[in-house]
């Protein structure tokens, strides 16, 4: 796995435990809380709606799903993600799953 991608799988693991750990959250919430631009989040949320561990029940609004989770170890940090990539083309399609 590539540096840009470990680096973008940590910050949706970061982003689905905190929404996690405080509920109900907007987009510039997150935006805020990791320094990034609300398109960044925007993408990351998609990776997590995908697998079903967030949904948006108001526009701007994110939760998690009741979809079961498993985390390893005793710190929450240790989700577990997987990928899988396809090319079509000169696009590489990447799929992710959080475990």
């Amino acid at each position: 796995m590539n540096q840009t991608t470990s680096r973008m799988l940590t910050r949706v693991k970061a982003v689905y435990l905190y929404i996690r750990e405080k509920g109900t959250v907007s987009t510039k919430d997150i935006a805020d809380e990791f320094g990034t631009t609300d398109r960044t989040v925007q993408r990351d949320l998609h990776i997590l709606t995908y697998n079903g561990l967030v949904e948006s029940p108001v526009r701007g609004k994110w939760k998690i799903t009741n979809k079961p989770v498993s985390i390893s170890g005793n710190n929450s940090d240790d989700v577990l993600f997987s990928y899988s990539a396809s090319v079509i083309g000169n696009l590489t399609i990447l799929r992710y799953n959080l475990y």
